[in-house]
């Protein structure tokens, strides 16, 4: 960015300070001062005094605008319009800028701002256009031709209509705002802040502050006092129109200092390798009478623009930007610093590795503590390339011990491997070990319980069999007493008994002989008639021929009394079991035939969560039964004492027994009902409080559940 050439450039600033009706403007007449003073200093567009035309209080609008069009028509780099003053707007919102005499109302006194963009679209050939307006209401120059409004600085047309190139329009308030001029100042708000900027500086600016730039900066300043806040609109790169020089010259912290300062030892020493034996008059003998004592004065290299231009060049920056460098305004980049190093390499004075870290160590600090962002920026965006290039070389060392150590690390992957494989096997066979623990507990449980219940049951079937077989003794001598009366009573040689044959038989009626005697006479009862051919013996009467029925009805009774004994031995001494078999619900997980068992009938076995029902029915359905019998056992894991089991046993749907289990691992239930009827159906239930964690299960066997008759009502 260069700055206009001030022969081909010119500019008219018009100011109105003198009213008669409207305020007076005493600062205005300032601000046309010191912006004349800027445009034709060596700072800015450095304008000869006739290339600046001021008008100051024109009294007709036709003196400004034929100075607009002479101006205008001349231009051939750079123009530009500067207005301080009133502004007013006519009814259609048009700007008007006021003049001496103007007044609202009387706009014809005043200059119509359409006839100015006419001159500088249709009369003017420069290459750069410039408005800057410090009046009220003056963004209404905008009006049409600059889009939507943004008062963030869009980059929009000055003058669509017409397609202008590299046209700019500042503008100190905006369309329905005024302009402010505090009482006490040399300068209009607006305009002060401008002449600021371009006399003072802009903080972190470029070297040359453009349209943009200064508009930023001035806007910024006005928002923090709280004062109108300018817009400005351009069109095809009119904002990068360059003004002035940035003349901000902070004051070099200690970290820029000294890198400024190792920056001119540095460039001494180029200069010296260069001519040490050259004329002191020439620039290289000037830059050896500097190593020798000079500092970065007018007269040293810093302050020299002759001696920097190689190193500007080399660069490809310019030589103000080399001087601010070497005062430390600036903090010199990375690359400026290699293109300085370059410059006594080329001459044989190569600088040392160490030097060389030793600068860039000073710059490194200079970036990290320089006030403006951008040059922080180039510090940090460096750390991070440090940080990177110092990870990728650990990484590199890393991969080369990973190399070195990776058939060690194979061997030990392998190692580890195998010694997984065999942990994984000693957990199997831990494993294995303990449910063989807990199934040999469990198992020597069930045995010692089973034990208990066998020596339990062996005591109640010896104790029937006692009783059976004392009964069985007791009918077997009944039997013989029986047998051998039944015999005497069939020899047909047995002598008469004298005994009384109801002790034997029963009692039986007796005929004999009577004789009543009644007075003269006696009666006697008639005998059956005697079978011919067979004579009376002696003895023989009445009382032998009513012995032969009599026999015979004692032999027909006691083969009846024998069938009934015999019947009630065989019912009473053999076993009457019915086997109950399983029918629906949950099947039994086993079903085991006991070796010990005295009655025939199998085990059921379930291995139970929460909850079992299985349904049983009599495995002959036309058996008479009135007893349901057959033990529960019920055996809990270790630790689940406290679990308690609720169990029932309902017989054709009605509840026949229940209880609740709980404080023991083992638990017997005897089941010994009597039964008005056989039935049809018996149902099993079986629940718990647990199956969680440890407790996930319970064992119940049902020994021989089945149906029996008992007949010992019938025993003598």
């Amino acid at each position: 960015m260069t700055l206009p050439d001030p022969v081909a450039s010119r500019a008219v600033l018009i100011g109105v300070d003198e009213y008669t009706v409207l305020d007076q403007l005493p600062a205005v007449a300032n601000n046309i001062a010191g912006l004349a003073r800027l445009l034709t200093g060596p700072g800015s567009w450095g304008l000869p005094a006739e290339h600046c035309v001021v008008l100051s209080n024109p009294r007709t609008p036709g003196e400004v605008l034929d100075a607009v069009h002479t101006a205008a028509a001349q231009a051939k780099d750079a123009f530009l319009v500067y207005f301080a003053g009133h502004g007013l707007r006519a009814r259609d919102m048009d700007l008007h800028l006021a003049l001496p005499d103007s007044r609202p109302g009387r706009l014809y006194h005043a200059v119509d701002y359409d006839d100015i963009r006419e001159q500088l679209v249709h009369e003017c050939g420069a290459l750069s256009r410039v408005v800057i307006l410090d009046c009220c209401y003056a963004a209404a120059s905008m009006r049409g031709y600059m889009g939507r409004p943004d008062h963030l600085a869009d980059l929009a047309d000055l003058a669509d209509r017409s397609s202008v190139e590299g046209t700019y329009v500042m503008a100190a308030s905006g369309e329905t705002k005024r302009a402010l001029s505090p009482a006490g100042e040399d300068h209009t708000a607006f305009t002060g802040e401008l002449l600021k900027a371009a006399t003072e500086g802009v903080p972190d600016g470029p070297e040359i502050l453009d349209m943009r730039t200064l508009f930023l900066h001035v806007r910024r300043e006005l928002v923090a006092k709280s004062r109108p806040v300018p817009q400005q609109r351009a069109r095809n790169g009119g904002h990068s129109i360059a003004l002035t020089r940035n003349h901000w010259s902070p004051t070099p912290g200690p970290e820029a200092a000294a890198y400024a300062s190792a920056l001119r030892e540095l460039f001494r020493s180029a200069a010296t390798e260069r001519g040490a034996a050259a004329d002191p008059g020439t620039p290289a003998g000037r830059a050896a009478a500097a190593d020798r004592g000079a500092d970065a004065g007018p007269g040293t290299p810093a302050g020299r623009g002759a001696d920097l231009e190689p190193l500007a060049a080399r660069a490809s920056v310019t030589v103000s930007t080399v001087q601010r460098y070497f005062r430390g305004e600036r903090v010199a980049p990375r690359e400026f610093l290699a293109r300085l190093a370059e410059m006594p390499a080329a001459h044989g004075a190569v600088p040392s590795a160490a030097e060389l870290d030793r600068i860039h160590g000073l710059r490194r600090a200079a970036q990290k503590a320089a006030p403006d962002d951008s040059t922080r920026l180039l510090y940090w965006q460096e750390e991070v390339e440090r940080l990177q290039a110092g990870l990728a070389m650990a990484l590199d060392r890393l991969h080369g011990q990973e190399r070195s150590a990776g058939r060690e690390l194979a061997l030990v992957e392998k190692r580890l491997a195998g010694l997984g494989r065999e942990l994984a096997d000693a957990h199997v066979r831990m494993r294995r070990a303990e449910s063989e623990r807990d199934e040999a507990i469990a198992l020597a449980d069930a045995g010692q319980h089973q034990l208990d219940h066998a020596r339990d049951y062996t005591r109640r079937i010896e104790d029937e069999l006692t009783r059976q077989t004392d009964l069985v003794q007791r009918l077997e001598t009944e039997v013989k007493v029986l047998q051998g009366q039944v015999g005497r009573l069939l020899a047909p040689d047995a002598p008469p008994r004298t005994e009384n044959p109801e002790s034997l038989v029963g009692a039986a009626p007796r005929v004999t002989d009577a004789h009543a005697t009644a007075g003269t006479g006696t009666r006697t009862r008639e005998r059956p008639p005697q079978a011919p051919g067979r004579p009376s013996a002696p003895g023989e009467g009445t009382t032998a021929s009513a012995a032969r029925p009599v026999r015979g009805g004692c032999l027909f009774g006691v083969l009846i009394t024998l069938g009934l004994l015999y019947t009630v031995a065989s019912c009473e001494v053999s076993t009457w079991d019915v086997p109950l078999t399983f029918d629906s619900g949950r099947k039994p997980a086993s079903v085991e035939k006991p070796h010990y068992s005295a009655v025939s009938g199998p085990r059921h076995v379930w291995d139970v969560t929460e909850r079992v029902e299985s349904t049983f029915r009599p495995a002959d359905g036309d058996s008479a039964a009135d007893t349901l019998r057959g033990d529960l056992t019920v055996s809990l894991r270790a630790g689940c004492e406290d679990r308690t089991v609720d169990w029932e046993i309902a017989v054709d749907g009605a509840r026949t027994g229940h209880g609740s289990l709980t404080g023991k691992r083992e638990h017997l239930v005897p089941v010994d009902y009597g039964l008005p009827r056989t039935p049809e159906t018996v149902t099993l239930t079986a629940r718990w409080d647990g199956g969680t964690g440890s407790c996930g299960d319970f064992g119940l066997v049902w020994n021989i559940p089945r149906l029996t008759k008992d007949f010992t009502f019938l025993g003598f």
